[in-house]
């Protein structure tokens, strides 16, 4: 029976999809978060939300309601001087659902301008929305900073199991010490880590692209400047970096999946343009060398009011199957939002997305977020969430009432099993969550 029926279900995904591309989006207002929030995402398989605060505290959104009792307060342990310091990330462990083990990614006191701190907590035992915070377990916490800005970014893991993380390039202004083009230092990269879930330890993953001692044994990526936020395409693995420019251009930088060992140019380039300083000490390649790549869009500064690109995520989720691909992005200063598609070789189908998402009502957009269906999200430094769904119905059943169009559903290989609804004249599949 499930042979006979899957065609027409591919049928009904074909002309419904052609239907759905037709509808426009919106955003609408999820949760007025804490003053300062700077990330937001959701463990796997799970519905909450979590919020990152840059003062040290992580809470939890739950159907709606930010709960009232903080899930982490690290708020002693973290430098945090209202810049570009404090707690700026956190990525839940792919098995989180058994493990309850989650990383958090911050600066902390020591030194003249504080240092880059990865540590580990686990979930209480007693109560979910609550981390132990005696579970503690610092990874690693010798990443010196030199400056008190470009202190960070982001982190998740890959498709792969592993932990990747990204750092900026020191700090001041055009990368004094050359650190984003150094094999020896950790910043201006993007590192890859193997982390152990039975001690508090991590290595070096075999197949890193850089071999000798110390920082090189960690790094998959180099020549970013301040990769604040950055994203993989959950469903193609592929990589897509915002990598927050000097005075003259923003980017948005691209990793093939699996793809390690990439030079995005700085600080020689600064996007697609060059930056006119010479090469760096060592034999650095000079302006425009082909072992630079090359940014998959960038956008310059003069006269627009733009000053900080904000990396966001491929839609992948099935509130809005006709956006399936398409990448997101916008500016910190601007608050506009801008998405594309991008096929490895090509960007397409640009489009500027503010007056539609926004109407110019929003004040210093600093992340997008995901949920766990892969819907998408966009967070405001004063706390505001906003959630992109459809400006209108689209085409298409949620048997399951998870606010998700089963037939997109099972299109991403979600699992479903058929069953005949006998409210419709179509098959309805019935996804389990």
């Amino acid at each position: 029976m499930l042979r006979a029926i899957a065609p027409l279900v591919l049928l009904a995904l074909l002309a419904l999809a052609a239907t759905a591309q037709q509808v426009p989006i919106k955003t609408e207002l999820v949760v007025n978060g804490p003053n300062r929030t700077v990330l937001l995402l959701a463990p796997p398989e799970d519905d909450r939300l979590f919020l990152v605060v840059q003062t040290g505290v992580i809470r939890v959104v739950e159907d709606g309601v930010l709960l009232p009792t903080a899930f982490l307060d690290i708020r002693t342990k973290v430098k945090d001087t209202g810049g570009e310091q404090g707690l700026l990330s956190m990525a839940f462990h792919p098995d989180y659902a058994n493990n309850g083990q989650f990383y958090v990614y911050y600066t902390g006191f020591a030194g003249p301008a504080g240092h880059t701190i990865l540590e580990r907590y686990t979930v209480s035992g007693t109560d979910p929305n609550i981390a132990d915070p005696l579970s503690t377990c610092t990874i690693f916490g010798a990443i010196g900073q030199p400056f008190n800005n470009h202190n960070g970014g982001h982190m998740a893991f890959g498709p792969d199991g592993m932990l990747y993380l990204s750092t900026g390039d020191g700090g001041s202004g055009n990368d004094p010490s050359c650190n984003a083009q150094s094999l020896s230092s950790p910043l201006g990269k993007m590192l890859r880590i193997d982390v152990a879930t039975d001690s508090c330890s991590f290595s070096s993953p075999p197949d890193n692209p850089f071999t000798g001692a110390g920082a090189a044994t960690l790094i998959w990526h180099l020549g970013l400047r301040n990769p604040w936020r950055w994203s993989f395409d959950r469903l193609t693995g592929e990589m897509y970096i915002g990598d927050v420019g000097q005075t003259n251009r923003e980017e948005v930088s691209y990793a093939p999946a699996g793809a390690g060992g990439l030079n995005f140019g700085w600080r020689v380039m600064e996007g697609n343009r060059c930056n006119g300083l010479g090469t760096c000490p060592g034999g650095t390649a000079g302006c425009f060398d082909p072992s630079f790549e090359p940014a998959i869009h960038d956008y310059s500064h003069p006269g627009n009011g733009v000053c900080a690109v904000i990396g966001g995520y491929v839609y992948r989720g099935c509130g809005i199957p006709g956006l399936q691909g398409t990448y997101f992005f916008a500016d910190e200063c601007s608050d506009e939002v801008w998405s594309f598609r991008w096929d490895g070789t090509t960007k397409r189908d640009f489009r500027d997305r503010t007056q539609e998402l926004t109407g110019g009502t929003f004040n210093a957009i600093v992340s997008f977020g995901e949920d766990r269906y892969g819907e998408l999200y966009i967070v405001e430094i004063g706390g505001d969430v906003w959630k992109v769904v459809a400006d209108g119905e689209i085409p298409g059943f949620d048997c399951n009432g998870n606010g998700q169009i089963d037939w997109c559903e099972y299109g991403l290989n979600r699992r479903v099993p058929f069953l005949l609804n006998a409210e419709s004249p179509l098959i309805c599949p019935i996804v389990f969550p």
